[in-house]
């Protein structure tokens, strides 16, 4: 009977004691949940109230910043990165692209500094996903969610600062969840950074750096491109629906004219305004390197024309994006361009070669960058007489990608530029000097003079001459050296020009080429329409075309175009 008791007395015991566990476990887990929930007291953890990297405090030091971020939907890993390499600025993850960096970078900087742990939510890694701080960077493919954006400044290999920002934090505006990376605390922080990951806002997005008054020559070539033979039997791209349409004027402020105006005909100012005033517009919105090989002139280096595989290499790169190579002179291969070509010259001697390419259909990104293989990127060569843009990979306005991205129109643009002294103007004239009077014979007759006409001293006739001369001398130097400077200026600026603009296809809106792409019938109009009916005249785009040597447009004879340089 003891025993008995004495058994129960014991099982009641323990079960006591088991109770009292799971109670205080329970406790102690609503305890922990609610103060890894809550922003712990700043008594409690040192490190609240103090910046995330006191040591940074001058924007001006930073020569790099990286920012990665996850897709979540095509669960990618993106990075955005520009840095100062050899005292120039590039966007490695554009490939290299040439960066106007040094005022966005130090304005994002700035926006960096003095950022602090304000509380303290979490010192566990598991709970990163929860806030959104897992690192974006990370190769662990059981994470595909909650990852944040990482922002990293560095001068040289020194990180100068690093964060990963997370969810936006509910109970005060402009606080997020923020943490450094290589710490599992995770804190709040106020945010406020001047950031664009968008590649426009790095970059210098004026093309072709032209001022409109000083556009006084235009050429628009448009051609269909169709295959022959040559009388060796060997195929080529050749052009037919040649039109071209040569548009000039004297200086800016005077009139444009168009040649071979009808008698009936004028020119629509207003429609050649608009076409002047969309090419200084055009804007980059993408790049995409040229192969190994090609020229800034557009033609082939000497060791690509000796290398068939770099020629096939270039060949299979140019028609992915519109263009070809053609036969150009002795032994020479130049580059014919799908959807024709547009050159302007300037009174500052420049001459600007636009030569179009296919269309590219795609998100932001994929505008910028271009897809994930340049295999994805080949559009549908347009047949002859087919309308412009007529491709496989094409989408309406409006569309959305496989991404879920809102797709746009680019089109593909390979630009040169040349230096033409013609287009600066008459070249200054050196005056001749007046010849010196000669001695008269000893004995010589007199000069009989007509009735009022007065003796003439050759001596003082000359002095006059001379001055006259010295003046038109001292005119002539100051414009000759007015010309030369023109001369080093134009050549200078084609230079710099061709240097930027050389080892690039560039994107740009596709609606900005069309508008390039005119037809003769909407720049003239019928002689006598007044102002209000100029906008009603057409501006369709069409095919046209230009003659040349086998399947090579030449440059018209409009237009003084362009010897190269």
């Amino acid at each position: 009977m003891t025993d008995h008791k004495s058994t129960e007395s014991k099982a009641q015991s323990v079960r006591t004691v088991i109770y009292a566990i799971v109670t205080m476990l329970c406790v102690g887990l609503g305890v922990s949940t609610y103060y890894r929930n809550q922003p712990v007291e700043m008594a409690e953890f040192e490190k609240v109230g103090e910046e995330f990297y006191p040591d940074f405090n001058n924007p001006n030091e930073a020569t790099s910043l990286k920012v990665t971020v996850f897709d979540e939907e095509q669960a990618t890993i993106q990075s955005f990165e520009v840095e100062q390499v050899d005292g120039l600025w590039r966007i490695p993850t554009h490939y290299n692209y040439p960066a106007d960096a040094t005022e966005q970078l130090a304005k994002t900087a700035s926006s960096i500094i003095g950022i602090k742990r304000e509380a303290l939510i979490s010192r566990r890694e598991s709970d990163h996903p929860e806030y959104g701080v897992a690192d974006p960077t990370s190769r662990d493919e059981k994470i595909l969610k909650g990852r944040g954006d990482r922002i990293t400044l560095k001068k040289g290999d020194e990180v100068l600062a690093d964060y990963i920002v997370g969810k936006a934090y509910p109970e005060k505006q402009g606080a997020f969840f923020v943490r450094a990376p290589g710490e599992k605390e995770t804190y709040v922080a106020e945010f406020d950074v001047e950031l664009s990951t968008k590649f426009q806002d790095w970059i210098d997005v004026d093309l072709l750096k032209i001022e409109r008054d000083t556009v006084t020559d235009i050429i628009v070539n448009k051609y269909t491109l169709a295959e022959k033979t040559d009388p060796d039997g060997r195929t080529y791209m050749g052009t037919s629906d040649v039109e071209e349409i040569d548009i000039t004027r004297e200086k800016f402020g005077t009139p444009w004219e168009i040649k071979q105006l009808e008698a009936d005909e004028e020119v629509n100012s207003d429609a050649v305004k608009a076409l002047v005033s969309t090419l200084v517009d055009t804007k980059i919105i993408g790049v995409r390197p040229k192969p190994d090989g090609l020229t800034p002139a557009l033609g082939v280096t000497p060791e690509a024309a000796r290398n068939p595989l770099m020629i096939a290499n270039i060949r299979s790169d140019l028609a992915t994006k519109g263009y070809f190579l053609v036969p150009q002179g002795e032994n020479q291969l130049g580059i014919i361009a799908q959807e024709g070509s547009f050159y302007a010259a300037t009174n500052e001697g420049l001459v600007y070669e636009l030569h179009f390419g296919n269309v590219f259909t795609g998100d932001l990104r994929e505008i910028e960058l271009g897809q994930d293989s340049e295999a994805d990127e080949e559009e549908t060569t347009n047949e002859a007489g087919s309308e412009p843009g007529n491709s496989k990979a094409e989408n309406s306005e409006g569309d959305k990608g496989e991404s879920g991205a809102e797709q746009q129109q680019s089109r593909y643009l390979f630009v040169k530029v040349n230096f033409e002294p013609a287009y600066l103007g008459e070249e200054p004239t050196k005056p001749e000097p007046p010849q010196e009077p000669q001695p008269e014979a000893p004995n010589a007759p007199l000069r009989a003079l007509k009735p009022g006409e007065q003796e003439i001293d050759p001596q003082t006739n000359y002095e006059i001459a001379m001055q006259a001369y010295e003046e038109e001398l001292a005119e002539y130097e100051k414009a000759s050296e007015e010309y030369n400077q023109k001369l080093e200026a134009g050549t200078e600026k084609a230079d710099e020009l061709n240097e930027r603009l050389g080892a690039w296809y560039y994107v740009v809106p596709a609606d900005n080429v069309d508008a390039l792409r005119v037809t003769r019938a909407s720049l003239v109009q019928p002689k006598g329409t007044d102002e209000a009916e100029q906008g009603n005249q057409p501006g369709i785009p069409g095919s046209g075309g230009l003659p040349g040597i086998p399947g090579l447009p030449q440059t018209p004879p409009g237009l003084k175009l362009p010897q190269g340089n």
